[in-house]
């Protein structure tokens, strides 16, 4: 597969993630990948911490959820984030 063939065949899901472990090789390959990406003059802004306990990625998703509940109540979400969004 090419990358423009990549690209194109990429899909967004809303869904439910799988719930398989994904495997060792596998996260390494992407935390690597995600490394790599380019970013503004080099800076490379982002740390990456892979974390396999369920009951922490459970209290990490309540926390987001929780957060996101508030700036949509409080009304803030879309002044706080307009810039991501793209309206054509």
């Amino acid at each position: 597969m090419t990358l423009w063939e990549a690209i194109q065949s990429r899909k967004t899901t809303n869904g439910a993630f799988d719930p398989r472990p994904v495997r060792l090789e596998h996260q390494h390959m992407l935390i690597q990948a995600a490394e790599r990406a380019p970013s503004h003059f080099n800076s490379q802004p982002w740390r990456f911490v892979l974390i396999d306990d369920p009951s922490i990625r459970t209290r990490i998703a309540e926390i987001g959820g929780r957060t996101m509940t508030q700036l949509i109540e409080g009304g803030s979400f879309f002044t706080r984030y307009r810039k991501y969004f793209r309206f054509s």
